[in-house]
């Protein structure tokens, strides 16, 4: 994946493979039952994925200097490893059947749930209008940027529009 040196999807699969037990809307989030350091943790992720992929389930994350889940699924967590996680969650959807078109709008990795949202909408062949608001710091930060391309490319009712606050940054 294209992200940048902070951020990294991490893909869960069932431990014998096939589809995930669950089914979920585009815009829920993951709750993950971990113990880093040996402390027991719950930490809640927006999916990044589209419920159209069954066979995984996707969260993106920011590795946060201070953060003690972010920097143990960065630094500790390794292909092959099991996590428990709950069934999604949350309120926060947008499956199309709400409005015949949608604004998506997302900074950084908070962008994740509108990654789902659209993911979603353009494999299912949605018909309505998807115009997609992203701000990043600088053009090294914009994640999933080749996707974005391909879904827009894939879909003729796909508008995504870019803001930098610093676009001359290119670390």
């Amino acid at each position: 994946e294209e992200l940048t040196y902070n951020v990294k999807t991490f893909r869960f699969r069932p431990p014998g493979g096939g589809d995930i037990p669950f089914d979920y809307l585009p815009g829920q989030f993951l709750t993950l039952n971990i113990a880093p350091q040996g402390i027991p943790t719950r930490r809640s992720y927006t999916i990044a994925s589209t419920p159209t992929w069954r066979d995984r389930i996707e969260i993106t994350v920011k590795r946060e200097p201070q953060g003690l889940v972010s920097r143990w699924l960065h630094d500790v967590l390794k292909v092959g490893d099991e996590v428990e996680v709950e069934s999604p969650n949350g309120t926060f959807i947008f499956s199309g059947e709400q409005a015949a078109s949608v604004v998506l709008i997302g900074a950084g990795v908070g962008m994740t749930p509108m990654m789902s949202v659209a993911r979603y909408l353009t494999d299912t062949g949605w018909s309505g209008r998807i115009f997609l608001i992203l701000g990043f710091r600088a053009p090294s930060d914009f994640i999933f940027r080749k996707e974005v391309e391909e879904l827009k490319a894939r879909n003729s009712n796909f508008s995504v529009t870019v803001t930098m606050s610093n676009p001359g940054d290119q670390t």
